[in-house]
């Protein structure tokens, strides 16, 4: 899910999320993206990753991204959480010029856990900067979980950034092994554009502390 949760990973432990994202076009991309986050601190997630972007007949881009994350007010069996999350975005590849930074966000993501966790809902209000276009860009991200069993979840999400159409996304989450080994596989599509569908898969590995 592109919105994010009031959770961090455990204290002292780590995470790998990783997800598959194809987009049938015209034109045809394929986006990979990793995501490693540690917790070293105890409320502190750092998350150093990226991705890389192939669209059809076009060189490869590649994107590499920086974050921390802090809860504020932890997230409690059908409680409120609150977080705060900050950024920074390299791009490189096509029309990328070489700048250190290319874009920088702030958002902060709040979840509202209901009916015994089974159902949990997810808001982020934030803001991202455009440093080669010089613009400030208003984003924000509605989502929901809810479980079908202990193992099987499903996901949905609308989000945006105030430059057109929200997008929509759906999909399943399924726990292989239960609070290590997570899949999912999704459907997106930005309202009101038969050519924005994509499909995407997804693998979360939970590292926990020794």
């Amino acid at each position: 899910m592109i919105t994010d949760d009031a959770r961090v990973t455990d204290a002292l432990g780590c995470q790998v999320e990783t997800w598959l994202r194809r987009e049938p076009g015209p034109p045809r991309v394929t986006e990979f993206w990793a995501l490693p986050a540690c917790n070293p601190t105890g409320n502190i997630e750092m998350t150093l990753g990226g991705a890389t972007r192939q669209e059809a007949g076009e060189p490869r881009q590649s994107t590499i991204q920086a974050q921390l994350k802090t809860i504020l007010i932890p997230l409690e069996t059908d409680g409120f959480g609150l977080g705060i999350a900050a950024g920074v975005l390299r791009r490189d590849g096509r029309g990328a010029p070489a700048s250190p930074i290319d874009s920088a966000y702030l958002y902060a993501p709040m979840s509202k856990a209901l009916a015994g966790d089974r159902v949990v809902l997810h808001l982020n209000i934030g803001a991202s900067h455009d440093r080669n276009e010089r613009k400030t860009f208003r984003t924000w991200g509605l989502g929901s979980e809810t479980a079908i069993t202990s193992r099987i979840y499903l996901i949905a999400e609308t989000f945006g950034d105030g430059t057109g159409a929200p997008f929509r996304h759906a999909g399943f989450r399924f726990w292989l092994l239960p609070n290590r080994l997570q899949l999912d596989t999704t459907h997106g599509q930005r309202a009101g554009s038969a050519n924005s569908r994509w499909i995407s898969v997804g693998m979360r590995v939970l590292l926990p502390p020794k």
